[in-house]
């Protein structure tokens, strides 16, 4: 139970997860899935990903766990006073205000979102439940009231990946987690698109066996197949095994260059080609599929695991523990889209390599001052 809620386990699941559900035929839109991508896809994700099993662990030591929860709390409320000062100047979503209309503070809005990721990361190093329980609650609250369910998704997987690693839950508690968190899922998409609940039949061109379902099923049934048929058809935009030198360069720069580059410097990202465009869910290997075919999704999966591996390499203590449990995450919900460089979440990575580089320095001043004193007292004596 506690390697599947890690990196590589967690991501090869949750296709082979999509995989399985996309054998139910609940869609006008969506017919069979092409089998030879997505099967060379969970080919080369196993192999590749299997290099890194054998640290797929977290280990909690008196080196690797919180205890200042002092200052935990602190960030926590600075964080929910931001937000609700955000919410009263622009507007809830949640209570009538079009989702599009909310502009929020921008760089802030990004910057404080990176730190509610943070948070929820490093709650994952304390050995009590309380920071991990109090973080989600909080982070629920907040995706409620801006009707973004993705901070929903990732709160509840970093809770799940941190009480799993403790020992602290049970599988039959999970499944009720979940149910609840579809039950919720389903609700916000509703609210968030205006409509009741017959509207996701319409929206997802559920057929006869699909309207069966109750809506929320068929939202998570739609959110989960969309990136197994979309990813499949990516491939249809490119020869399945032709590798170009442009398509290294695109390849490249969609691996590595977070999405607010583009957003400074207006340049126009490239999107993944969609069956249907406005369910617009293509997994992370979409555009590396469209670009660069099975080679790309090679590249792009060894640059991963590289990414990885430097994590572990250059984090120490409660940060490398930080750093498994958002990288983790970030590979569940690669699934659904490449969260590696997006703004808020690539910005949580850079929190932990500069909140460790910074204690690291800390540390070494401190012990450097303690041996200076020493040899003073040293030639006294």
């Amino acid at each position: 139970m506690r390697r599947i809620t890690l990196f590589p386990l967690g991501i090869i699941v949750a296709f082979l997860i999509s995989f399985y559900m996309a054998t139910f035929r609940l869609s006008f839109f969506y017919q069979e899935v092409d089998l030879l991508p997505v099967v060379a896809v969970l080919v080369i994700i196993s192999f590749v990903f299997a290099v890194a099993l054998p640290f797929s662990r977290l280990y909690h030591t008196p080196e690797t766990v919180s205890n200042d929860y002092l200052t935990f709390y602190v960030q926590a409320l600075v964080v929910v006073i931001f937000f609700l000062v955000e919410l009263a100047y622009f507007g809830v979503p949640l209570f009538g205000l079009d989702r599009s209309e909310f502009a929020g503070f921008k760089s802030l809005h990004v910057i404080f979102y990176a730190f509610i990721i943070y948070l929820n990361i490093k709650s994952a190093t304390f050995a009590s439940i309380r920071p991990v329980l109090l973080i989600f609650v909080v982070s629920c609250l907040l995706g409620a009231l801006m009707l973004t369910r993705q901070l929903l998704m990732y709160s509840f997987l970093v809770f799940v990946i941190s009480l799993a690693s403790q020992g602290k839950i049970k599988l039959w508690q999970i499944l009720i987690m979940c149910a609840l968190v579809v039950v919720a899922f389903s609700t916000l998409g509703n609210i968030r698109e205006s409509g009741g609940s017959d509207l996701i039949f319409t929206v997802g061109g559920a057929n006869e066996d699909g309207r069966k379902l109750p809506a929320s099923l068929y939202w998570m049934w739609l959110y989960i197949v969309c990136p197994i048929y979309n990813l499949s058809y990516n491939f249809q935009s490119h020869d399945i095994l032709e590798i170009r030198v442009d398509d290294v360069k695109a390849l490249l720069t969609n691996i590595f260059v977070p999405e607010f580059f583009y957003a400074r410097f207006e340049i126009m990202r490239p999107q993944p080609d969609y069956i249907i465009p406005y369910l617009n869910v293509a997994s992370g290997f979409g555009l590396t599929a469209k670009l660069a075919g099975i080679v790309g999704v090679l590249i792009h999966s060894i640059s991963l695991l590289i990414f990885y591996f430097l994590g572990l390499i250059f984090l120490n203590g409660k940060y490398k523990t930080a750093f498994i449990v958002h990288f983790s995450a970030c590979a569940i919900l690669f699934f659904f889209d490449n969260k590696f460089i997006q703004a808020e979440y690539y910005l949580a990575f850079v929190y932990l390599y500069l909140f460790s580089f910074t204690g690291c320095l800390v540390k070494y001043f401190m012990f450097y001052k303690r041996g200076q004193r020493s040899l003073v007292v040293a030639d006294d004596d």
